[in-house]
């Protein structure tokens, strides 16, 4: 019987005792990962659907077809996305300012 190490799989294990890397070497930058759905023209999308219809992150995401931590990484990666869903948010928020404030209330005669 032999004294090797095996893997799950089955195959010898290998053992880079000694390994060191190469300290003139410069870190490659990885490009990996699926290209990103998101394009400058979706800011105005944003916009409208925030300011119109009080879009959350969640109803954005199901709109455009991501996910929310999509939305949350466009938000941080591009400015421009997320002052269009705060400005949208703000644009509602002043034209329904003192309009439907007793929805869900009755009120005494």
């Amino acid at each position: 019987m032999s004294n090797q190490r095996h893997n799950s799989v089955g195959q010898p294990a290998r053992l880079y005792r000694g390994f060191r890397p190469d300290p003139e070497r410069k870190p490659r930058k990885e490009s990996g990962g699926r290209p990103s759905m998101y394009h400058e023209r979706l800011d105005a999308v944003a916009y409208e659907l925030c300011s119109r219809w009080r879009a959350s992150t969640r109803m954005l995401a199901l709109v455009f077809g991501v996910t929310e931590g999509s939305i949350a990484d466009w938000r941080r990666k591009h400015p421009r996305f997320d002052k269009a869903i705060v400005n949208g948010w703000n644009a509602n928020d002043r034209h329904y300012n003192g309009k439907h404030k007793t929805i869900g209330k009755t009120e005494r005669i």
